[in-house]
């Protein structure tokens, strides 16, 4: 696995915080990455905003529970059996995902 510093990828993310922080950041996001965990940049921002109390734990869960369902959608209308731009069943869905 690739080393990814995310202080040199994203710094205007990281320009205000203490050494400190961008320590622990950077560590939060190694260790999400070693559980496959590929963050992009909003949620490496969403991260570091809810170290610094601009977001709550319950705002930086549903921001991430948002994106998935987004990806899941997204994942849904390229379903086999969804016609183009078409949402597939919730039964095809639940078949890919084994919900």
């Amino acid at each position: 696995m690739e080393h990814v510093r995310y202080s040199a990828q994203y710094p205007d993310l990281f320009a205000l915080l203490s050494a400190e922080l961008v320590w622990a950041v950077e560590q939060t996001l190694a260790n999400g990455r070693l559980e496959g965990w590929n963050p992009d940049r909003c949620e490496v921002a969403d991260l570091i905003d809810n170290m610094l109390g601009r977001l709550t734990l319950t705002e930086y869960v549903a921001r991430g529970s948002a994106r998935q369902v987004a990806a899941r959608t997204r994942i849904a209308r390229r379903l086999p059996g969804a016609a183009e731009g078409e949402l597939a069943s919730t039964d095809q869905q639940q078949q890919r995902y084994r919900l």
